[in-house]
């Protein structure tokens, strides 16, 4: 598991441009104008990925802190920052405008709760990073909250700068290729075998 490790690695972007990574909450605002100052992006950064290039993926799941019940309406996708090494939010500020993954998860639900919740299928969006040209093993991922622009929902998740044991979690599942098994021609199994053939 990744987790969020500096106040830099979540931000969240409006619709005009303005940008912070350090709140006390990260808000997703779907809205029906993407030029508006209540429309809302986020984008998570997380350091360190320790999967190699190619790496092959079983699955992926981001876990959020949802911080209030009359804000946890989500209507966004997640797509993977498309970048070899991902700056963080204070280095690279924008959200919005990062070249993004074609691969994306959309989330629409109502009434998610509050607490921990987690949100599937993210294998695809993490596999286009590790299958980057210039990926590495401890390089940085970050993954971007876009709005939809159809309806009116607000989804705001706590923050490092909040606390950060509630930053934002990604557990990715790897795909281990077993070593085969090889029986040597002259042993006693193999031997045995044959004569029972």
């Amino acid at each position: 598991a990744f987790k969020v490790q500096a106040s830099a690695d979540d931000a969240h972007e409006t619709g005009i441009g303005t940008r912070s990574s350090t709140n006390i909450m990260t808000d997703v605002f779907a809205y029906p104008d993407a030029g508006n100052a209540m429309y809302k992006c986020a984008g998570i950064r997380f350091q360190n990925v320790t999967l190699p290039k190619n790496a092959s993926i079983a699955s992926a799941s981001i876990w959020f802190n949802v911080q209030s019940a009359d804000r946890d309406d989500a209507a966004f996708r997640i797509y993977g920052n498309a970048s070899d090494d991902a700056l963080d939010f204070a280095a690279q500020t924008a959200i919005i405008s990062r070249p993004r993954t074609e691969s994306y998860k959309a989330w629409q639900k109502t009434s998610v709760g509050t607490g921990w919740k987690e949100m599937t299928g993210l294998g695809p969006v993490v596999s286009e990073i590790f299958e980057r040209d210039g990926w590495a093993s401890g390089n940085s991922l970050a993954l971007l909250l876009i709005a939809d622009v159809a309806e009116q929902k607000l989804f705001r998740i706590q923050p490092y700068d909040q606390d950060p044991i509630h930053g934002a979690e990604l557990i990715i599942i790897r795909n281990l290729t077993p070593t085969p098994t090889v029986t040597p021609f002259g042993s006693t199994a193999l031997h045995a075998a044959l004569d029972k053939a």
